[in-house]
């Protein structure tokens, strides 16, 4: 029969938690939810900064709404619960969106009148719709892989990301039928290595996505979804895809933090140039909780949304127990 040992481990990704056991009967945890806090801030091309929100938060994805007034975010509590809530970002009021805790990775639908999120209720993340005007779910797909919103392909398909046992993480597209579950399909530009964060043009004709297929970490782009007429965006390593208003640039993170832009037209890629650099930029490469978090989010192409490390006054030390074995025996 199981035994309870120590409580407040939580889970902060798919079977993983922080702690570890010496052979000479020490036990290392950390009862700390997941996730790196974190600040919002509002940058400009220029890299000028205006706050947005100033509370640290660990954040599980986070998205801007289409017109950039509202902002749905997944953050975790002090017991390592997450939910999806809902900032208007001009009045900087918070509304709750879910409330039993395991949700996350939220995607405005175009129109901005649904939200798609991964939840975790009785089995590993599913996709599920909310639709804002009545407050209904929609179970979108349930499958045994974790299965992590993207962004919407239009009003009745998502892109997303899952976590697959052999090829690591793959690319697929989720349909909508009429209210009802759809299993998705995977696309053809997944390989055996790791495809991640991806964003679709404005016309939805090319997508922009991370794999380590190289190697290491890189921006692609491609026709979507056939895949077809492939180019490297990044130069040196490069995470987190994003678009320009117009689809006339491709933004992304290089390997030193630095926001990156290239401009695009009919297939061609320009040359990458740097905006800025985000000093303290949360770790956009951790796909090990979350892989369909982006580390920012942009307006218009003229604003960037972007998570800052800060430090969270509330954080516990690391507890050890001596001689943990002793527990089992009684």
């Amino acid at each position: 029969d199981p035994l309870r040992i120590v409580d407040g481990v939580p889970l902060t990704g798919p079977g993983i938690a922080p702690f570890s056991m010496s052979a000479t009967g020490t036990l290392a945890y950390w009862p700390y939810a997941p996730g790196t806090a974190a600040v919002l801030r509002w940058f400009d091309r220029d890299g000028r900064f205006t706050p947005a929100v100033d509370v640290p938060a660990r954040y599980a994805g986070f998205a801007l709404s289409p017109d950039a007034r509202r902002l749905a975010f997944a953050r975790f509590d002090a017991k390592g619960r997450s939910d999806i809530w809902v900032r208007d970002l001009t009045r900087g009021t918070d509304s709750p969106l879910t409330s039993d805790g395991y949700n996350f990775t939220p995607a405005w639908s175009p129109d901005g009148t649904r939200i798609a999120y991964a939840a975790a209720r009785l089995r590993p993340p599913d996709l599920f719709v909310r639709n804002l005007a009545d407050n209904s779910d929609t179970l979108a797909t349930s499958t045994v892989p974790p299965d992590f919103p993207l962004t919407w392909v239009d009003g009745a398909s998502i892109l997303s990301v899952i976590i697959d046992s052999t090829s690591g993480t793959d690319l697929r597209i989720s349909r909508l039928a009429d209210g009802q579950q759809a299993a998705g399909s995977t696309l053809p530009l997944n390989t055996r290595f790791n495809e991640w964060q991806a964003r679709l043009s404005a016309d939805s004709r090319w997508i922009a996505y991370t794999t380590d297929e190289s190697g290491q970490d890189e921006v692609w782009v491609a026709m979507f979804p056939s895949g077809e007429n492939r180019r490297q965006v990044s130069v040196a390593g490069g995470t987190a895809p994003e678009w320009g208003a117009d689809g006339a640039e491709i933004f992304y993170v290089s390997r030193d933090k630095q926001m990156m832009a290239t401009s695009f037209k009919a297939g061609e890629v320009g040359t990458p140039r740097a905006l800025f650099r985000i000093e303290n930029l949360i770790d956009p490469e951790d796909r090990g909780i979350f892989p369909g978090s982006y580390p920012y989010a942009v307006a218009n192409g003229q604003r960037f949304l972007a998570a800052i490390k800060a430090r969270d006054p509330d954080a516990p030390p690391i507890s050890i127990v001596l001689n943990w074995p002793a527990l089992v025996k009684r």
